[in-house]
Formats: structure tokens, C-alpha cells, sequence
């Protein structure tokens, strides 16, 4: 349990360092986060916001209204009021509307170093259109001063901005098929601004210009159940922003206004018409019974019943009302088979408006109008367009519905009258034919003249009504000019900046640490197998080749201190002979067990002890580099296949008490040569005049060649190199102990750098290349 406490804390610390270890990655990321929100702060474009507040009267004759009445479900409540109100302020042609109250046909740009900033109603120059075909071209055109009245234009054609025109103010020029000239703008305001720079014109297409209004518009209602609207418009330019807002609620009012102005005026025209024919009527009846009284000599008759007579009078003043209805119904039928906005006018034998079919109507009209109104993000094939459709077909089948029933209604009460009217002039039939003439010659110019005042009466309500027209809408709060930007500050900039910075770097930091397997410390190597570790050997400042010449030096370093404890450590290992036969091996090459090989057996000679190095690495030999030795003409593969004696294979190296045997010309079998009895022969005789025998194997992890030479040797060394090995690695040594039998076998972690607060930094710099010899690195391969 302790071990396991012991192991954990281990890994900790080993984690913690790793993590020290890119702490500069962490300052290139808040060098970076700082840069980029210092380059954030200077050239961002400020956002500035204005916003209205409006009250939706809940008694608006809406779409809404009816909707929540009847037609679709209970549940269509306020919201889906407020929302279809929004989803008409925002929509297109509101828009467009509300931009042809803008100076906007052209607009205006100052160029600076990054970006261009608008000439809101600022601009010191002015585009004038003198002469154009019937549809404007948009256009853009780059302006830069020459000096104070002359000036270059260029814009772009046919893809390539290459037309250039050298003008001066006033100037007529033409471009495609308009004519224009450009002005200098004198107003007070403007005099600060000089004419220097570049300026871009943009003649705008208003589409495209409404679509971009419409992206930075947003309409939401203020708080649930509360039959207010907030409009906000955000830009770059605060007074575009107030007056924008400004028009769109001023659009809006008058398009609310001119639908119910429109179903006022129509009543008007309705009764206007029936008025006319009345009158018209009226006079061809005048002057029939001037007429027949000159004919016939009758002067009155007086001996008729009057009662009978009012009441005849009456009941053919309401049959000619309820014709009326029948009238208007059948208008409304053809309107709506046009397809053409209903006419809101339906009179009742009371002279009111009658509310249902009102209703019905009202609710087509503004479907009609949200559909030619939809905002610039709803195609017409939509849902929003669909749902629409299917509200305007099923507004139409309940339109048609509610005037069947109603026509059926008065056609029912006109033959009752009919019948009433039968009765009554079946009581004049025994009066003489003259005297029944004359009757009904005063009787139908009396129906008239009540039906010409009953429609004068209801002029007169239709006029005070039109007269007193208000809006739907109440404005709550008209918007104000923004002074301060809603967008970012800087110093948030850099906060944030310094906060991603962080984050990201920590982030990346722990993702590299946790996902790198290598190998750091020997922590690793006592934590993750039981083979001990023999020693570290940190960096070297010389050339992986001259190391050497640091060990016999007299300068003391971190890295020949390294070596001599490694040295010690070899001593103390049990002795079971005279002279011990010490191999090095690796997973794969580049681990530098050449290099530590080398500079251990030069250490050793320093005290006085006799060594030899043998290069068994036959397949890639590199022992020969560190003596400036050829290994082409003697070696141990000479010598083990027999074309050479042991004498002729050991070569005498410039340090003392150091031979080398090269590994000499690559053989083409030589796991064979070293099973061979010639190797058991070669290690007997050189036991015999070298205290240790030192073998550089080749990487047990690529080749076997050296699993022969670890069992028959009495101390193997496996290398492995500090941040470039992986710990899956350790599984060959782990096999070559478990499988093979491999004895006394020890790790040796080689190029730890504790240069850096007294740990690794910098694993692999100078470190095993297979560079030639003149190439300096600060750490060792083989």
C-alpha cells in the first residue's frame, strides 16, 4: 500500500514537472491572446444600439382578433398577437418602407488603414444622379483626392476595377447608362471634415440594402402577456441607428392607420354609389308622377288608408336594405374570386356593421398582407409561407361559408317581406287602375327617400369615424441617440483576450502532457517495471563525438558527474569474476547507448582500469566515429569468421588504457558469427587481459542478433532515452527479462537535462542524429 502511495506521488510530481516544463508555451499564448486583443481594440467597429417601445392596442382589427375568436384553436392567444405584429415590422416591405424615409439611395464611406468607416448624413461630397435608364444600376465607386477640387474615380466592370476617370466637382460623367455628377457639401456640420483620402459611393440596391437592415433588426416582445413590442437596430453608425428605428415605427404606424382609413373609405364609396343610383331613381320617379297627376288630372288621394300606406312604405324601405346586403355580399364574392384585398362594408337592416363577416374579412386582408410582407429570411417555401397559405385557404372557404349563410338569411327575410308587401297591395286592387298607379308611383319615390336617408345617415358615421382615426399603436418610448457603444470595452478586449489566452494555452498544455507517453524521469522506469535503474546520464555540452574529451577533462560538469555516478553504481553491482562483461542494448536505435557506452568505459579508465569496447552493432556500427577509426578493413566480423586474429582486431584508441575492436566490414549473417564459438573464444581471451569487456549491442527491439551476447554477459544495460522513448519501449525490456532470461539486467535513462530549475527541459536538443562527426549536438544517439 505504502509503494502504491509512494508510486502515485511519484507520477504526480513527474506530471507537475512535465507541466512546468511548457510553461513558455503558456507566455507565447498570452503574448499571442495580448496581441490579438490590442489588434481587436484598435480597428473593431463600435456597435451602437437604438431602440422603441410600442403598445399593440388589443382592440386592433388584427388578424389576430379573429383568429382568437373562431377559426383556428383557443390556445391562439395574446403572444401570437404581439408575434404576428413583430413578424410584420421586421418583415421586408416594412423595411423598404421605412428606408424610403432615409437618405440612404447612396451612401457614403471613409477608407481607413483596415476598414471603412459610414458618412451617415456627414459626407463632404455628394453623388447626384442627373439622367438614368428605368432601373438604377448598383454601383460602387472608389474616390481619392488629388488635391482640394480634383479627384479620381474608378469602379468596377465586366469583373475588373480598371476604370479610371479623372474629374472635378460638378463635373457630368457616365457611368453604364446613368449620368452623374459630384458636388462638394458646404452644410455647417461638415466643415470639419476635410476632403482628403479615399471615400467609397455605394449606389445601393434596395434589396439587398433591406436585407442588411434586416439582419441587425430585432423585434421581441417585452415581457410575457404584456401587449408590448421592443424594436432594436444595432450599427456601427448611432445616428443611422436612431433614425432607422425612428422611421420603421413611423412606417408601421401609417401602414396600421391607412388599413382601417382604407375600410372607412370604402364604406364611404359603397353608400356614395347606392346614393347616386338613388337619386337618379328618385328623379326619373318625380318626374313620373308630375307626369301622370298632368295626364290623368288626379291631384291626391287622400282616400286611401295612411296607415296602410307607412306600412306598405315600410316594409319596401327594408326589402330595398336587405337588396343592399345582397349587394355587398356579392361584392365581396367577386373580390375574392380576383383574389384582390375585400372591401370591409357590410350593412345590416339595423345600419350597423355586421362583426362577423367583418371580422372574416379583416383576417384575410392582413394575411394577405403578411404574406406580401414576410421578413427577408422566409422564402416562399417556408414553413412561415405555408402556414400562411394554409390560414388564407381556410380564411377564404370560412369567408365564403359565412356569406352563404348570411345571403340565405336575407333572401329568406326579403321573401317574407315580399309576402307582407303582396298582402298589403292585394288591398289596393279595388281602387281604379289610375288611382293604383299613382300609388304606387308615390310609394316608391317615398321607399326611396327613406332609403337615401338612411344612407346618408350612416355617411354621416362613416365620415366622423374616418375623421377620427388613431393608430393601433402607441408609442411608449421614441428612440434617443446612442452615446456609448453596447459593444465590447477595451479593456474587456484584454481580459478576455487574456482569458482565452490562458484557457487555451492551459488546455493544449494538459492535452500534450496527458497524451505524451514518453518517458521524462525514472520515475517511470521504477513506477511501471521491477528492473532497477542503474544511473541517469543528463545532457552533454559537447559534440556527441567529443564527449569523450569532457570525461577525461578537468572541468567538472553536471554531465561528467553523471557518468562517474553511473560509473560507481557499476561497481557496486555483484562481482562474480575478475573481469565482467558489461553489453548495452535499446529498444530501437537513436536511444544513445553508444554514446553512454563509450563515455562509461572512458570514465572507467580513469581509474586505472583496463577496458575494452567491442561493436557488435554489425548492421549499423557506429563506435568507429568517436576514434576517427576505419572499420572497413578490421573488426570483429573479421575476426569471428576467421579472416583476421584477435591482435589484428583490437585497435589502440588515443585515451589510455582503452581499446576498441571495430565492428569491421557488415557481414551478411551476423546473428551467425556471434553464435559462433569464435565469440566465446574472443571473451576468454580478452577477460584475460581487461578488467571489463564492454559490448555495444544492436536494438534488441528491431534485430535478435543481441539476445545471444545479454545471456552469456554479466551486466546488461538497457538505455533509454529521456524524452524520446516511449513506455511501451519497457515492454522489450520486460520480454528480454521474463521471456529470454536476460541476467542482471539494469536500466540507464540517458539525456536528462536538469539544467532548468534543477529538472528536464529541453529533451532532445543535441541530441542523437546520425549526423557526421563534425555536427554538434548537445546530447547523444547511437
Amino acid at each position: 500500500m505504502n509503494k502504491n502511495i509512494l508510486a502515485d506521488k511519484l507520477e504526480l510530481a513527474n506530471f507537475i514537472n512535465q507541466v512546468k516544463l511548457k510553461l513558455p508555451w503558456l507566455l507565447l499564448f498570452l503574448f499571442i491572446g495580448l496581441s490579438s486583443g490590442y489588434l481587436v481594440s484598435k480597428y473593431k467597429k463600435q456597435v451602437f444600439s437604438a431602440k422603441a417601445t410600442i403598445k399593440i392596442d388589443d382592440k386592433s382589427s388584427n388578424v389576430t382578433d379573429f383568429l382568437a375568436i373562431d377559426m383556428f384553436s383557443e390556445s391562439f392567444n395574446q403572444y401570437n398577437k404581439i408575434l404576428t405584429e413583430a413578424r410584420i415590422i421586421s418583415s421586408r416591405t416594412m423595411i423598404e418602407k421605412a428606408l424610403e424615409k432615409l437618405p440612404l439611395d447612396v451612401r457614403y464611406y471613409k477608407k481607413g488603414r483596415f476598414s471603412s468607416y459610414e458618412l451617415y448624413r456627414k459626407s463632404p461630397i455628394n453623388l447626384n444622379l442627373l439622367s438614368a435608364s428605368d432601373e438604377i444600376t448598383p454601383l460602387e465607386i472608389d474616390l481619392e483626392f488629388k488635391d482640394e477640387n480634383h479627384f479620381i474615380i474608378s469602379y468596377e466592370k465586366n469583373g475588373i476595377r480598371d476604370t479610371s476617370i479623372n474629374l472635378t466637382y460638378n463635373q457630368p460623367f457616365k457611368i453604364f447608362e446613368e449620368s452623374y455628377s459630384i458636388d462638394r457639401v458646404y452644410s455647417e456640420p461638415l466643415k470639419s471634415i476635410e476632403t482628403d483620402g479615399s471615400y467609397v459611393i455605394k449606389v445601393v440596391d434596395k434589396v439587398k440594402l433591406a436585407q442588411e437592415f434586416a439582419k441587425q433588426l430585432t423585434v421581441t416582445q417585452v415581457e410575457e402577456k404584456v401587449a408590448l413590442l421592443s424594436i432594436v437596430y444595432q450599427s456601427s453608425n448611432p445616428l443611422l441607428c436612431k433614425d432607422f428605428v425612428d422611421a420603421l415605427v413611423s412606417s408601421y404606424s401609417n401602414v396600421e392607420f391607412e388599413l382601417k382609413a382604407l375600410a372607412a373609405s370604402n364604406t364611404i364609396r359603397f353608400i356614395d354609389e347606392r346614393l347616386d343610383q338613388l337619386s337618379s331613381t328618385m328623379n326619373e320617379v318625380e318626374d313620373q308622377i308630375t307626369q301622370f297627376k298632368q295626364d290623368k288630372r288626379i291631384i291626391d288621394f287622400e282616400s286611401v288608408e295612411r296607415i296602410e300606406s307607412e306600412r306598405l312604405i315600410d316594409l319596401e324601405s327594408s326589402k330595398r336594405i336587405a337588396e343592399l346586403r345582397i349587394l355587398n355580399f356579392n361584392i365581396v364574392e367577386n373580390e375574392l374570386n380576383q383574389g384582390k384585398k375585400l372591401s370591409e362594408i357590410s350593412i345590416n337592416a339595423e345600419g350597423n356593421m355586421d362583426p362577423t363577416l367583418n371580422q372574416l374579412i379583416t383576417a384575410f386582408n392582413n394575411l394577405k398582407i403578411q404574406k406580401a410582407t414576410l421578413g427577408v429570411n422566409f422564402t416562399i417555401d417556408s414553413k412561415k409561407a405555408r402556414e400562411l397559405d394554409s390560414q388564407i385557404i381556410e380564411t377564404i372557404n370560412s369567408i365564403r361559408e359565412s356569406i352563404k349563410l348570411s345571403k340565405s338569411a336575407v333572401e329568406k327575410e326579403i321573401e317574407y317581406l315580399d309576402s307582407k308587401i303582396e298582402i298589403l297591395n292585394s288591398r289596393y286592387n279595388i281602387f281604379p287602375e289610375d288611382q293604383q298607379d299613382y300609388f304606387h308611383l308615390i310609394r316608391d319615390f317615398e321607399v326611396n327617400q327613406k332609403v337615401v336617408s338612411f344612407l346618408m345617415e350612416k355617411k354621416i358615421e362613416a365620415s366622423i369615424a374616418n375623421a377620427s382615426l388613431i393608430p393601433d399603436i402607441q408609442v411608449i418610448d421614441l428612440p434617443i441617440l446612442p452615446e456609448e457603444p453596447i459593444s465590447i470595452s477595451t479593456l474587456n478586449i484584454y481580459l478576455l483576450s487574456v482569458f482565452l489566452s490562458l484557457l487555451i494555452g492551459t488546455s493544449i498544455i494538459l492535452i500534450f502532457v496527458f497524451l505524451n507517453d514518453r518517458i521524462y524521469d525514472k520515475v517511470i522506469l521504477e513506477t511501471t517495471t521491477d528492473i532497477p535503474v542503474l544511473g541517469t546520464l543528463t545532457v552533454s555540452n559537447s559534440n556527441e563525438f567529443e564527449s569523450v574529451e569532457e570525461i577525461i577533462g578537468t572541468e567538472r560538469t553536471i554531465f561528467k558527474e553523471s557518468v562517474n555516478a553511473l560509473r560507481t553504481n557499476l561497481r557496486f553491482l555483484p562481482n562474480s569474476s575478475k573481469a565482467q562483461v558489461v553489453s548495452v542494448t535499446s529498444t530501437v536505435s537513436q536511444e544513445g547507448k553508444s554514446f553512454m557506452l563509450i563515455n562509461l568505459a572512458t570514465s572507467l579508465t580513469l581509474l586505472g582500469k583496463t577496458v575494452v569496447v567491442i561493436d557488435l552493432d554489425m548492421r549499423k556500427p557506429k563506435i568507429q566515429n568517436y576514434f576517427d577509426k576505419d572499420n572497413k578493413k578490421l573488426g570483429a566480423s573479421l575476426y569471428l569468421s576467421g579472416k583476421a586474429t584477435l591482435e589484428e582486431a583490437v585497435v589502440n584508441s588515443h585515451i589510455p588504457n582503452l581499446d576498441v575492436i571495430l565492428s569491421g566490414p557488415i557481414p551478411p549473417n551476423p546473428m551467425e558469427l556471434i553464435q559462433s564459438d569464435k565469440f566465446h573464444e574472443m571473451i576468454a581471451k580478452l577477460k584475460e587481459n581487461y578488467d571489463y569487456i564492454m559490448i555495444d549491442n544492436p536494438p534488441i527491439g528491431i534485430v535478435a542478433d543481441a539476445i545471444f551476447v545479454l545471456k552469456n554477459s554479466d551486466i546488461n544495460l538497457f538505455v533509454v532515452r529521456s524524452g524520446f522513448s516511449r513506455i511501451g519501449f519497457l515492454d522489450t525490456a520486460i520480454n528480454a527479462k521474463e521471456k529470454n532470461k536476460i541476467p542482471n539486467l539494469y536500466f540507464v535513462l540517458n539525456g536528462v537535462n536538469k539544467t532548468s530549475s534543477g529538472y528536464y527541459k529541453n529533451y532532445s536538443q543535441g541530441y542523437y542524429t546520425d549526423q557526421s562527426p563534425k555536427q554538434g549536438m548537445w546530447f547523444k544517439k547511437s
